[in-house]
Parts: C-alpha cells; structure tokens; sequence
C-alpha cells in the first residue's frame, strides 16, 4: 500500500514539472508569433485626395508628361500614361495641347505629388468688352476701349461687322469718345472682334445745385454732393427758373437745377436747364443756442450743430404758447420749418417744448 502511494506521488509531480516547463515554452511560442507577425505585417497606403484645377495651359512637356496650368499661381501636373486627354470635346493627346489654352486637369494628389487622369481643352470661346473709345488704330487694325477703371487694345479681324449708330461702317470712322460694344473671340488667350457696334449720342442727365454760372463761356458748374460738373450749354438751350422761362445769365448760385441734354462723342451739350430757387426745409432737434443779434436758433441734430438764421416775421411758441426767440431755453425740444432760397435757410416757424415740472407729492 505504501508503495503504491509514492509510485502516485511520483508519477503525479512528474506530470506537474512536465507542465511548469511546457509552460514557459508555449509562451515562448505565442511570442514569437506575435513577433514575427507584428515584423511582417503591411504597411497602409499612402493618403490619396482628388483635385480639380481650373486655368489656362501655361506649358506642356509631352517627353516628361507634364502640364503647367496657370490659375493665379502656376503648378506642374504629372500626367498618367493613361489620362484622357480631351481639345474641344473630341479625344487627343497631351502634345497636341497648346499653350494659352483653358483647361481642366482632374486627378489625385498622394504625398504631395499631382497625378492627372483627364485633361479637358478648350481653344476658343468669346468674349465681349463695353466703354468707350479712347483710340483707334486701322493699320494695326485695333481698337482702345476704356471700361471705366481699366483700358484695354483689341486686335480686330479684317472681315469684323462695324456699325456707328445703327449704320454699316468701318473701323477708320470710329471716333473717340463714342460707347461702342466689342464682340468676338478667343483662340489660345488670343482675342479677335468680329463685331463692333458704336454709338456716337446718348442722352444724360445732371441733379444739384448750381455753384457757378459763365454765360460768357456759355457753361453752368453743379455740385452733386460728392462731385462737381462743369457742362456746357447749348445756345438753343431751355431755360427755366421757378416754372418760368428764363436765361442762363439769370440763373443764381445755391438754387436747385436739373439739367439734361444730350452727348456726342462724350462732349456734354445742355439742351434744357430747370432751376427751382426756393422749397421748403425742416429741422427737429434740442435747442443748443439762441443769437437774437444775428436772430439765428442753433439745433443739435443727432450729434450735429445747424444753425438757422430765423425771419423777424417767424412765428415763435414755447409750450404752444406764443413767444418770442430769445425766451425759448436750452435744452428744449424744437421744431424749425421754412423756406431755402437760393440755398439760404429763413425759417418761418419755431415751436419749443419743455418737459412739465413735476410738483412734490408735499405741495399743499
């Protein structure tokens, strides 16, 4: 019986060694697999992004198979064997693409490089520039139009339409000075008119107030508020003051006029002037000063002082009753209506309000 109970022993702690050395060896194992698969695992792909880039074909290197596109800035574009390339919607190739072209290159982007996979051309397109004419040369066959803050030279075919106020013409009779509105085309950035259409009168017209009048130089200067214009008027021209017929020599600096006429070649000529020399005016604020000398009421307007000189007949109420200008405070209300004449404010009426004083709830 003993000796069947060391034999289990024996054999039991045999089994336990076996295990506590097979152990170390299955981990052993389970790293280096772990090892081994962790060295060989693959790396991830490079980040990829598509790109659509509008613009005009600044270059194009058929050997190296790149394209430069102009588009503010310049960039260079690898070109894949593969790419479509497309010139006025039928199939070509990247050799055949000119400079000065438009183009749009489409691809993708990976660590940085552009790769083109289609490459759409197109040669010609129109174009069109309104202004005025500021020169015209027949033998380089151009014109010279400025569009207002910028001029520009336009190469005109031989074979071009040129119209000067609706009538058949040529590019020799365009005067400078007339509007005129240029047509054609471009083929690889290159602009050609085709058709030239001028126009030598138009009517216009001018709103403000009149700061000069010559009847020697037969002109009337106005003010626009944020201008000043100097026009000159024709002989034949109708003159009116206040709805009456007048001349222009009677016309008087500071009245409100409108002008109109008409426009050749962009020389201004008057044909009618209406001047109006009185209307009616009206200030609201808080009374700041009171000059009974210069019997002048000084108004605060949101900020800003005007002085109004005052009539000696104007009627004057404080509290609606009636007063006079040099017993209305500071500080009170006012409202000033009148009459400008000539551009020189007469006020007819002055009403002043103060706030009523509040009496003590201990009055007795």
């Amino acid at each position: 019986m003993r000796k069947r109970y060391l034999l289990v022993l024996t054999v039991a702690g045999g089994l336990a060694l076996a295990g506590a050395v097979a152990a170390p060896a299955s981990a052993a194992h389970a790293t280096t697999k772990a090892g081994v698969s962790a060295k060989w695992r693959p790396a991830p792909p490079p980040p990829k992004r598509s790109f659509t880039l509008d613009g005009t074909v600044g270059a194009v290197d058929a050997t190296a198979s790149t394209i430069t596109v102009n588009h503010g800035a310049s960039t260079t574009i690898s070109v894949n064997s593969a790419a479509a390339v497309v010139i006025n919607r039928a199939a070509a190739t990247l050799s055949a693409t000119p400079t000065g072209a438009r183009v749009r290159v489409s691809g993708t982007v990976t660590n940085g490089k552009w790769n083109a996979t289609r490459i759409d051309v197109t040669t010609r397109w129109s174009f069109g520039v309104d202004g005025t004419v500021t020169a015209v040369d027949p033998d380089a066959s151009t014109i010279t139009v400025n569009r207002g803050s910028s001029t520009v030279t336009v190469p005109v075919d031989g074979a071009a339409v040129v119209t000067i106020d609706h009538a058949a013409s040529t590019l020799a009779a365009v005067p400078a000075g007339a509007r005129v509105r240029v047509r054609g085309t471009v083929t690889n950035s290159v602009e050609n008119a085709t058709t030239l259409d001028v126009t030598t009168r138009w009517s216009f017209g001018v709103d403000g107030t009149v700061t000069a009048v010559d009847p020697d130089a037969s002109t009337i200067t106005v003010n626009r508020g944020s201008s000043t214009v100097t026009v000159p008027v024709d002989g034949a021209a109708v003159v009116t003051i206040d709805h009456a017929a007048s001349t222009l020599s009677a016309v008087q600096t500071g009245g409100r006029v409108r002008i109109s006429g008409i426009v050749t070649n962009g020389i201004q000529n008057a044909t009618r002037i209406d001047v109006t020399t009185r209307w009616s005016f009206g200030v609201d604020g808080t009374v700041t000063a009171v000059d009974t000398t210069a019997s002048t009421i000084t108004v605060n307007c949101g900020g800003r002082n005007v002085v109004v000189p005052v009539d000696s007949a104007a009627r004057v109420t404080l509290n609606r009753a009636t007063t006079t200008l040099s017993a209305l405070p500071t500080g009170a209300r006012v409202t000033v209506r009148g009459t400008v004449t000539n551009g020189v404010q007469n006020a007819t009426r002055v009403e002043a309000t103060t706030p009523p004083v509040k009496k003590s709830r201990y009055h007795r």
